[in-house]
């Protein structure tokens, strides 16, 4: 290596005109503009040129498959809406199947369904066996969540027979949500 340094030409932006010596100053972002358009780097302005030439399928499939979601969605908004009855809880509770002995202890199962279309949290059922008049057992229990139009089953356990006095079903309580 020598002494001397060697710089690098400084690199400015515009052209320079050969006749006057001027320099053109123009916003371009650095690009250098050719006369017959040839040799022309793609800049951020020039989007337009792309679109004039259609979308790539990558992006109808995009489009697609995003308008589909869509429509979907709506469709099911749609659906519910009129499909779904809309108006109070109406809650009802009753003995689906047949009482099991197991063990000494008597399984009764019930179903719960709200038939209206607001939906009830907490629900609380409650079974009262009762013989001679007189409460013998009762027994409850909470279902945390029951949309409108659904449905959930259970089962009572009694010590005494329900069988050999009177089983009743009801529900004690419900909030919304």
């Amino acid at each position: 290596m020598s002494g001397a340094t060697e710089q690098a030409p400084e690199r400015t932006r515009g052209r320079q005109d050969g006749a006057t010596g001027r320099r053109d100053e123009r916003q371009g972002g650095g690009k250098q503009q050719q006369p017959d358009g040839e040799g022309q780097q793609q800049g951020p302005g020039d989007e337009g040129r792309q679109q004039e030439q259609g979308r790539p399928l990558a992006e109808w499939v995009s489009f697609g498959i995003a308008a589909a979601i869509l429509l979907a969605v709506a469709g099911l908004v749609v659906y519910y809406w009129l499909a779904v009855p809309q108006g109070p809880t109406v809650l009802t509770a009753a003995p689906s199947g047949e009482i099991r002995e197991v063990g000494g202890q008597f399984y009764v199962p019930f179903v719960v369904v709200n038939s209206g279309g607001n939906t009830a949290a907490g629900l609380r059922v409650v079974a009262e066996l009762r013989a001679g008049g007189a409460v013998v057992e009762r027994g409850e229990q909470v279902f945390n969540y029951l949309a409108g139009g659904e449905r959930q089953e259970g089962t009572f356990v009694f010590r005494h027979d329900p069988r050999l006095g009177e089983l009743t079903l009801g529900i004690g309580s419900y909030r919304r949500p």
